[in-house]
């Protein structure tokens, strides 16, 4: 480029610069009078050609951003590893959402349960198992650790056993007039405490976490297909996670990991299992390594879940491999169960649905389930358990300082039970199974 093309070229860039300013306050026409005499809406107002010249820019950002903001919306919709997270989320919000987070002081309750069992094996223990009806009040003081629950049971329509229980930090109190005359007190609180809603809760986000770290972290596989649930053919999306000899140990690790990293689920768990959060790491360290062995056992695992093309609504979920398989299907009242273990050959199915009022203070908890081994029916039963949860008051006083320990009961004093227990007729009915 000579210098005469130079200076062509700066005058034109200088033309078309002076011509597009031409209408603003830099323009060589303005005058300094007019400068100083401008207001605001001179500088905001436009006439109606130029706002009418600006209109097919506005429209065309405005479409862009629309197409960007749909197309945007499409590939979350169907990213595979989107859709499996989403999914996932679901399954645990179902539950978490019918949990309540207000955690109470001090409560006051009611549980109510019953069963209906038969079978080939075992058929007169489980008939006799369903002529019983369990009615439990309770109340516990979560901040200083104490419980009591009164237990009164029925057999068919007569009076079973009635039970008085109750824990404060350093023991378990039981009496039952049926036999001894006094509480019996056992300084052996076993390896679990009390579980409070928080405590369940705080576990299944935590659970809940573990899973969305390990879908992100692997790779998830997405394709449309239809499905028939229940008679009908639905359109739907399946995601597949595969965890095979490739990544079984990254995989077990991310989630075990995950769930060691989660200060609320440990903290949680310790205090269920009346433990420290270093044990409940030294468990999960061992967790750790049985979920490598399944994982390397079972080969091949896939996990399949199954969502709503339009709605994005979780439909079904499957595991399978070697060892056998899990599938489940989401009802409008529950949850639809298989697990099937190929090396007994023995599978497990049925339906589980909980119910929950809008406060959360009432919860009815109903579980259909049938055992079966080479297609042949072992069991079946079905149970309803109800329980109330409301905020109590005060806790009351329990007069236990007489309380008698198991350790220090002569033999006399245990003969004295034995014969109470083995005499009693509505303890026979149930004394003979125990071998």
């Amino acid at each position: 480029m000579d210098k005469k093309d130079l200076e062509d070229f700066v005058n034109n860039v200088e033309n078309k610069t002076n011509y597009a300013l031409e209408d603003t306050l830099l323009d060589s026409e303005v005058k300094i009078d007019d400068v100083r005499s401008f207001n605001y809406d001179d500088i905001v107002k436009n006439s109606n050609k130029a706002r009418m010249s600006k209109l097919p820019w506005l429209v065309t950002i405005f479409l862009i951003l629309i197409i960007a903001i749909i197309v945007g919306t499409m590939f979350l919709k169907r990213n595979p590893q989107t859709v499996f997270t989403m999914a996932v989320d679901k399954i645990f919000t179902y539950v978490i959402d019918n949990i309540s987070d207000t955690n109470y002081d001090i409560s006051k309750g009611n549980i109510k349960a019953n069963f209906n069992m038969s079978g080939e094996e075992n058929k007169e223990l489980f008939d006799e198992i369903s002529k019983l009806n369990f009615d439990i009040d309770y109340v516990v003081d979560s901040a200083n650790d104490l419980s009591h629950f009164k237990i009164s049971s029925t057999y068919l329509d007569d009076d079973f056993i009635d039970l008085d229980v109750y824990s404060d930090k350093k023991a378990i109190y039981v009496y039952s007039e049926d036999i001894y005359d006094s509480y019996l007190k056992s300084d052996n609180l076993g390896s679990f405490n009390k579980i409070s809603l928080k405590d369940v809760r705080n576990i299944f986000d935590g659970v809940n976490q573990a899973f969305d770290r390990v879908a992100t972290s692997e790779k998830i596989t997405g394709k449309s297909k239809t499905l028939d649930v229940y008679n009908k053919t639905l359109k739907v999306y399946e995601t597949t996670l595969v965890i095979d000899k490739s990544n079984y140990e990254r995989v077990a690790e991310t989630f075990v990991n995950t769930l060691k990293s989660n200060k609320e689920l440990v903290s949680s768990l310790a205090k269920i299992k009346n433990s420290s959060s270093g044990d409940i790491k030294k468990s999960l360290n061992r967790f750790l390594l049985n979920l490598k062995v399944i994982f390397k056992e079972n080969k091949k695992t896939e996990v399949k879940l199954y969502t709503d093309r339009e709605s994005n609504d979780f439909i079904k979920g499957e595991i399978t491999g070697k060892l056998g398989h899990l599938s489940f299907i989401k009802k409008d009242d529950g949850v639809d169960f298989v697990i099937f273990d190929a090396k007994e050959k023995e599978q497990i199915s049925g339906n589980v649905t909980l119910e929950t009022n809008d406060k959360k203070t009432d919860y009815e908890f109903k579980v259909d389930i049938k055992m079966q081994r080479d297609n042949k029916v072992i069991y079946s039963g079905k149970g309803d358990i109800k329980i109330t949860n409301k905020k109590a008051s005060s806790f009351g006083s329990m007069k236990v300082d007489k309380a008698i320990s198991i350790d220090d009961l002569t033999d006399l004093e245990k003969f004295a039970i034995y014969t109470k227990v083995f005499t009693n007729p509505k303890f026979n009915v149930f004394l003979k199974f125990i071998k």
